[in-house]
């Protein structure tokens, strides 16, 4: 069968092969090993040096005090907590897995950012290298699947994911996800006994769980594995369907479990302000914007605000380019030539990019890169097959032609690379990262937040509280903007100022319940350096109201009643304050002294 420029082929097997490509004498014969080696190895080194800067870089305050520096769950002894791990939130979701990799390497390195950072890395080169492994498996012509690993590996977009060590979660749930389908698109004709059969799909259903637990984005595996039945059978049985109903339950517990807790801990607040067809509108943005950025990603950026306005140039837009999508998926197969390859990576790209839309929830950020890491891959596959054609048909080109057009993708390449090593200094610390949001976004309040925190952090208060008053004149009903001025002030001394902007937060709308803690526990700090005990004690216990767990608050609490020599009640929260955080020393050192005036 005369297969043609990038059209499907069935194999001799029964199964789907993607082909690209003039058809010449060679093509039937299999390419050496040793030549795929070679390839796999080159692509490796070049992910290597493009993600080298990454190597270098420290921690941000973008999720990293929450997941690591922060977390005491990190902190407490390797498997001591496991409980705890499995059935603490972070962020309104669950990580455990990933929480569990935090762990291992905080008892092993502390708060040394190398090996986080290298471990990042390390998973990245393994999903580069299970993603090579699957493409050959899937008998995608071997040029397409290098060029797409090759694509998956360097591109800029992907940076967020490596770069960034509180995103872990990313990396990680990729590595169990490819590994499960590498796994289950092994060879149909393989005879196995009913023992190894089961096995086989037993590991598979463990390598799910510990996706999904190392980030619920994972809930889309069940359909992957379908579109592989399909994919390779042409079509989906009854026993493909009844063998994926475990999968497909699990997959339906996260989703209710994730938005369960998303819910109760209120990380998404602006889901109400949208009904479902601006959330469908927006969701169309979004994958437009991620595309847009994937075929040419400039100007990029941890945050993309935006206002609420979804515009409706812009939603109609995106609307039609949704809808050409999905016609493109279903109808894909009545295509004609190399378009007809494309159907499934497509379908890929959506299943996999749907979980993390604006359908159920929505972000206060349009995208986030790195939400596009796995997904990715099936619109690497479409760029990897149109430029296998566009090389190979440049040897049928003049000279001239042959040259300049090879030459551009080897420059789109190249940008690729140095985009990407610039890219990850960016993530080098907090206020690299959120000077390239200002600069790209420079009425976002957000951005101003962060940079005055980190810019606190490393001692420069002038420019701490030059960026919060700029965050507070670009938003002045934000109830985090005023609070992180007023524990600014509050280290400046200025108790009044700080007092009146934690009361300004208090007195706005804030539906995180841990932010209005925060607060509360803060305003009760500057009453207790000011001498006012009682009411820094009631700021304390309705900060509690809203956050039990605050360990600051219960601590704090602790002290403030022991300076009323109530070593009784001083004494619960000291003791809630240490088993909230066992490795506290002030909170270990405290319980001791208060145990010894009972």
């Amino acid at each position: 069968m005369n297969v043609g420029r990038g059209t499907s082929a069935r194999s001799a097997d029964g199964g789907a092969r993607l082909d690209v490509g003039r058809k010449d004498k060679t093509s039937n014969i299999q390419r050496p090993t040793s030549n795929k080696l070679i390839v796999l190895i080159a692509i490796l080194g070049l992910t290597i040096a493009a993600y080298l800067p990454s190597l270098d870089n420290g921690f941000t305050n973008w999720d990293d005090p929450v997941f690591i520096l922060e977390n005491p769950l990190v902190q407490a002894r390797p498997f001591s907590n496991l409980g705890a791990i499995l059935t603490t939130p972070i962020g309104g979701c669950f990580y455990p897995v990933t929480v569990l990799s935090f762990q291992i390497e905080h008892a092993l390195y502390g708060f040394e950012p190398f090996p986080y950072h290298f471990h990042n890395l390390l998973l990245h080169l393994l999903n580069v290298l299970l993603v090579f492994l699957l493409l050959q498996r899937l008998r995608i012509n071997f040029v397409v699947a290098a060029w797409a690993t090759l694509l998956f590996a360097i591109h800029p977009l992907q940076v967020e994911a490596v770069a960034w060590v509180a995103s872990r979660k990313d990396v990680l749930f990729a590595f169990f996800y490819l590994l499960v389908v590498w796994v289950y698109a092994g060879p149909p004709s393989v005879e196995r006994t009913a023992f190894q059969q089961r096995l086989r799909l037993t590991f598979m259903f463990v390598l799910f769980v510990l996706a999904l637990k190392s980030k619920p984005m994972a809930i889309s595996l069940p359909a992957v594995l379908l579109m592989i039945d399909h994919y390779r059978q042409g079509k989906l049985t009854r026993e493909n369907f009844l063998e994926k109903i475990p999968w497909f339950a699990v997959a339906g517990f996260f989703i209710w479990l994730t938005m369960r807790v998303a819910d109760q801990s209120h990380s998404f607040p602006a889901t109400g302000n949208f009904t479902m067809p601006e959330r469908v509108a927006l969701s169309a943005q979004a994958l437009t914007l991620y595309v847009a950025k994937l075929i040419l990603p400039v100007l990029l950026s941890c945050l993309y605000p935006f206002e609420g306005n979804l515009g409706r140039v812009s939603s109609g837009l995106a609307l039609l380019f949704l809808g050409m999508l999905l016609t493109w998926a279903v109808y894909g197969d009545r295509l004609k030539g190399g378009l007809v390859a494309t159907r499934w990576p497509l379908i890929f790209f959506m299943v996999t990019l749907a979980p993390v839309l604006h359908l159920l929830r929505v972000n206060t950020s349009l995208i986030y890169e790195r939400f596009v890491y796995l997904p990715s891959l099936g619109i690497f596959l479409v760029f990897g097959m149109g430029l296998a054609g566009s090389w190979q048909r440049l040897a049928l080109r003049p000279v001239l032609v042959r040259g300049l057009g090879r030459a551009i993708i080897i420059g789109y390449i190249m940008f690729l690379s140095v985009s990407t090593f610039q890219r990850c200094r960016v993530w080098h610390d907090s206020v690299a990262l959120w000077s390239d949001v200002v600069r790209k976004f420079p009425d976002d309040p957000t951005a101003y937040i962060h940079r005055g925190d980190a810019y606190h952090q490393r001692g420069e208060e002038p420019l701490a509280m030059r960026d919060l008053n700029r965050a507070v004149r670009r938003d002045p009903d934000s109830a985090l903007a005023y609070f992180d001025r007023g524990g600014l002030l509050a280290v400046y001394g200025q108790w009044s100022r700080a007092l009146a902007d934690y009361r300004t937060a208090l007195g706005l709308p804030a539906n995180d319940p841990a932010l209005r803690g925060n607060i509360l526990h803060n305003k009760g700090l500057v009453l207790a350096f000011q001498g006012n005990f009682d009411e820094a004690i009631a700021q304390y216990r309705a900060a509690l109201q809203l956050d039990p767990d605050n360990i600051d608050a219960n601590l704090n609490l602790a002290i403030a009643l022991l300076k009323k020599e109530e070593y009784a009640d001083s004494l619960i929260y000291a003791q809630k304050a240490l088993s909230l955080a066992p490795e506290n020393q002030v909170a270990r050192q405290l319980v001791h002294f208060i145990e010894g005036k009972l």
